[in-house]
């Protein structure tokens, strides 16, 4: 199974973030995989392919770590591109979600390391909503230097922000060769200093 801890966006707020990319196309800004609305989520700590038996390790980092952050506000600030690997992406702004959001990917990322159940990627986090793949970056990052408008399109980004009361455990797989992520797991936030109890929902079957 490919695993992947995260948080989702709320269905009303991806259906408005989906709009507007329509417009960035119009635009004139090209990728040739543009995320569904339904895709959007913001990963925490993704964790590769890993066996079914793996879930129950993952069940309990995902209880602890959720059991150390209180629910907490994102706010989207920025669109910018990934140039290594091709990626459009939407930022969030630097307050005291992102904070939390940091503290929760430490919980697990600490979590995933000390039961050794996934290799841990040694790159610093880098919280992100990803819009497309394969995106054209040269011309992305030529458009938006040049083309008039730009910064106004951008600027609709900080209007957006959504709550983030719990951390979803996410599988990512194929049916009938379309991609979606469903939520194996559900683990509220409690905002306890220390793990323990039992904070997390029934592992969805």
């Amino acid at each position: 199974m490919r695993l992947f801890f995260g948080v989702p966006v709320p269905a009303e707020l991806a259906r408005e973030i989906g709009a507007w990319t329509r417009s960035l196309q119009a635009f004139g800004i090209r990728a040739a995989n543009w995320s569904r609305p339904d895709l959007y989520h913001v990963t925490v700590l993704f964790l590769g392919e890993l066996p079914p038996a793996a879930i129950s390790q993952l069940d309990a980092i995902g209880r602890r770590a959720a059991a150390q952050v209180a629910p907490f506000r994102l706010r989207f600030a920025e669109v910018g591109a990934f140039a290594h690997n091709r990626v459009l992406w939407l930022g969030l702004a630097d307050d005291e979600g992102m904070a939390a959001l940091q503290r929760l990917h430490v919980a697990v990322r600490a979590g995933v390391a000390d039961a050794r159940v996934a290799a841990v990627d040694p790159r610093p986090f880098r919280a992100h909503m990803t819009l497309a793949r394969q995106l054209d970056v040269a011309h992305f990052t030529a458009l938006t230097r040049q083309a008039r408008g730009w910064n106004k399109m951008a600027d609709v980004t900080q209007t957006w922000a959504m709550d983030v009361p719990a951390l979803c455990l996410f599988a990512s797989t194929r049916e009938g060769g379309r991609l979606t992520y469903p939520v194996v797991a559900m683990y509220p936030l409690s905002g306890l200093s220390h793990g323990g109890g039992d904070s997390g929902e029934a592992l969805l079957r």
